[in-house]
């Protein structure tokens, strides 16, 4: 199967929002996960990378 890339924006879901942090996981097959979060924004990063990483296998 061919790689993919698929690109959802968030300003036409949420308008526009404040540059917070960025966070890019890559696996050693080449699946990537991007996360940019809105400014003073709350998230539990290590849930979610465990769920993300978790789905792989």
């Amino acid at each position: 199967m061919a790689p993919t890339f698929v690109e959802i924006g968030g300003d036409s879901l949420l308008g526009r929002i404040q540059a917070g942090p960025v966070l890019e996981v890559s696996t050693p097959d080449g699946v990537r996960v991007v996360l940019r979060l809105p400014a003073g924004s709350s998230v539990d990063l290590a849930s979610l990378m465990t769920a993300f990483l978790g789905s792989r296998g």
